[in-house]
Formats: C-alpha cells, sequence, structure tokens
C-alpha cells in the first residue's frame, strides 16, 4: 500500500493520500517517483559521423499526483478547500512517499497545477516540479566524531578519593561511504568544545579540499558553550555561530581557498583541525543520503 503525504513549508497543513480507502482522498495513479529522466549535451562533428559526448545533467523532477473523491459525499467541498489551501501558488512543500515495509522518503516541491474534473468520482490532478530531483531519507544519519563512554552504572560505591565517571573518546578521521545514487551529498557539521578553538577546520582526504574558520590574519575562537555550524547542502552553504541560543551568520571568517566540500561517490574521509585547542574539539557530522527514486 502506497501513500503520500504533502506539508506546505509556509503554514504546516498537509493532505495525506494513500491507496487503503477515501481518507480524504484515494490514490488513483502517481507519476514521476520512480523514474530519472537526464538532458545529454552532443556536439555535432563537423568532419565525422555523430557527434562527441560533453555531458548530462539530471532533469528537474515531474510528479503527478491523481486523486479520487467519493460521490456525493458530504465533505467533498471541505476536500476541494484542503487541496487548494495546501497546493497553493507560489508556495513549497515536502512530499512524503510511504509504501509497506519501505523507509519512507521525501523530496521538496514547488506547486505547478491543481486540476478538478466532474464526474461519478470527483477526479483531481496535482503536478508538482522538484526542482532538486533527488529524494532522501526522511532523517538525519549521524556521524559522532566524539563521544563519551559511560563509566557510571547503578548500584555504585562512590569513593571519597573521587573516580572519573566517562572517558572522552576521539577520532579525528572518519569514513562516511556515499554509494547511493547522488554524487554529491552536502552535510552539516556541529562543531563545540569544553574550553576555546583557534581557526577550526574539515578536510576531505581524498580531494584534498578543506573548510577553515579563520586565520591568522582574520582569527576565530569558538568559546565553550558556543556551537559552529557549518553547512554544505544545495542552497545552504553557510557558516553560523550560535551563542547564547542566538544564530549569527559568520561567513566572513570563512578563509579565501577554502571549499563547501559534499561527500562524493565512493570514501570521504572526513578530518577535523584546529590551529589551537583541537584536543577539545567536538564534531558531529549529520547527512542525508540521495536516491534517483521514492
Amino acid at each position: 500500500m502506497r501513500s503520500v503525504k504533502c506539508i506546505n513549508h509556509a503554514t504546516g497543513q498537509f493532505v495525506e493520500i494513500t491507496e487503503n480507502s477515501f481518507s480524504p482522498l484515494f490514490l488513483a495513479s502517481l507519476d514521476g517517483v520512480y523514474s530519472s529522466e537526464f538532458d545529454v549535451a552532443i556536439s555535432d562533428n563537423t568532419l565525422s559521423d555523430g557527434g562527441t559526448y560533453q555531458g548530462s545533467r539530471k532533469k528537474v523532477r515531474n510528479i503527478v499526483i491523481t486523486a479520487l473523491d467519493q460521490p456525493n459525499n458530504v465533505y467533498n467541498q471541505n476536500n476541494r478547500d484542503l487541496l487548494y489551501t495546501v497546493f497553493r501558488q507560489g508556495e513549497t512543500g515536502t512530499l512524503i512517499y510511504s509504501e509497506d515495509d519501505v523507509d519512507d522518503r521525501q523530496i521538496d516541491y514547488e506547486v505547478e497545477s491543481v486540476r478538478r474534473e466532474s464526474g461519478g468520482h470527483r477526479l483531481f490532478t496535482i503536478s508538482l516540479i522538484c526542482p532538486n530531483p533527488y529524494f532522501e531519507d526522511t532523517y538525519d544519519t549521524n556521524v559522532f566524531m566524539t563521544s563519551v563512554k559511560n563509566n557510571f552504572e547503578f548500584p555504585h560505591n562512590f569513593l571519597e578519593e573521587g573516580e572519573e565517571f566517562g572517558i572522552l573518546l576521539t577520532s579525528r578521521i572518519v569514513n562516511i561511504i556515499n554509494d547511493t545514487a547522488s554524487k554529491s551529498i552536502g552535510f552539516t557539521a556541529y562543531v563545540e568544545t569544553s574550553t576555546s578553538i583557534k581557526n577550526p577546520s574539515l578536510a576531505r582526504v581524498e580531494s584534498q579540499e578543506h573548510i577553515q574558520v579563520g586565520s591568522s590574519g582574520n582569527p576565530f575562537t569558538l568559546a565553550a558553550g558556543q556551537t559552529l555550524v557549518i553547512s554544505t547542502g544545495r542552497d545552504d552553504k553557510h557558516i553560523r555561530l550560535i551563542s547564547n541560543g542566538v544564530e549569527t551568520e559568520i561567513n566572513e571568517y570563512l578563509t579565501e581557498d577554502s571549499d563547501f566540500f559534499n561527500l562524493l561517490t565512493g570514501d570521504n574521509h572526513i578530518v577535523y583541525n584546529a590551529d589551537a585547542g583541537v584536543g577539545s574539539m567536538k564534531v558531529n557530522v549529520r547527512y542525508r543520503f540521495q536516491y534517483d527514486g521514492a
């Protein structure tokens, strides 16, 4: 059994359409969630047959939902109003695809059209355009490059001379394997410290790309209680500082040779560093795998 849940970003209103029942609408068909289409660039050869391949790119995704309303239903007007409210012109949304025994996947969309046809069953056709054609997980995958091993358990006999309740475990390098359909996946890194850090950085070993916040000429210090947020996703390339609950953009500290690198196909060995205080760095990398279809 399949279902789609569409959520309006501006209002939070949503509609869920399933193959199980009219609740409120029945999912008659769903196109554009499994296929992938590409623009292939070929240049003509002047003195030989055929052409030369220049490259290709994935086209935007067009998802078309066909939904049925029950005939002579007292809620027909309510259902129409709900669709017109969720799928409003100029507003974006997220479609969540669900299928039995399969993890949910989601994709953001722009509304192209909502059409209604009269008949025995009232038929609605909803066309959605997805600028980013990849589906993604509905949850973050978290990689903690620093963690705490708990040495404390109950029942417990407290020692007068004191004792260590936990051990800080650090791994300055971690390998994230991207074996999905997307050749490039953005991530968000959260950097914290128990003391202070000067000019922290992240790097991808395979490509020698790095992101550094602060330099000798424009130093940056992260203090205890603050969080540095580095994001490299599509349309979300930012350096932010969270301090006392307030988030501030601090792109001015990004060094000129920095790259907002992504997780590429295969191995991605990510390593962190700092000019001072690297031993107190706590790094959490979050990302979502992406897929060619639902």
